[in-house]
């Protein structure tokens, strides 16, 4: 008797990303979109820890920081909160402001990197994977800010399976 398991359970999940070599190769191929890439990351603590006794804590389900300095927080999600995108957001800016103490050059943050996996269909888009960075919405001219997020819909990758093992996340439109 075989016994699956389902690698969308949190715990399974960050075991799974534990492996280097899978972490790296699940970053690259969502990073595809936005032309970044990494050769190599590291997991870090998971906790954001508040610094203020009123601030809200936040564990992260996997945190890695990459060769190149960049922070990549990868969540997955499987039930619709109602709350994703400023889930996103606020996991994101804790990330990105804990990098930086007092004194230091703002020249010092690094690009912050937000990866949702979603076991719901959150967004319009029927696209599965989705990008998103600051741009102002008249001109589409980005501010080539420090941040990235996407969000990757497993409901409407399901009409994707079928392309091909060379597709997969590489096939993002």
């Amino acid at each position: 008797m075989k016994i699956f398991l389902d690698p969308k359970v949190d715990f399974i999940f960050k075991k799974l990303l534990e492996d280097e070599e899978l972490l790296i190769d699940f970053i690259n191929r969502v990073l595809s979109k936005s032309g970044h890439k990494i050769v190599s990351a590291k997991i870090i603590s998971p906790l954001n820890l508040k610094e203020n006794i009123e601030d809200k804590d936040s564990i992260l389900d996997v945190k890695a920081l990459a060769d190149d300095g960049s922070y990549i927080n990868i969540e997955i999600q499987r039930k619709d909160e109602k709350n994703m995108v400023k889930r996103s957001l606020f996991h994101w800016s804790k990330m990105y402001v804990q990098q930086l103490k007092k004194g230091k050059n703002y020249n010092l943050l690094e690009k912050t990197i937000c990866i949702n996996v979603l076991d719901f269909n959150l967004l319009v888009d029927q696209h599965y994977h989705n990008y998103y960075e600051l741009m102002n919405p008249l001109t589409r001219n980005s501010l080539n800010a420090p941040m990235e997020i996407h969000f990757l819909e497993l409901k409407k990758y399901e009409r994707f399976r079928d392309l091909g093992e060379d597709e997969g996340l590489k096939r993002l439109d």
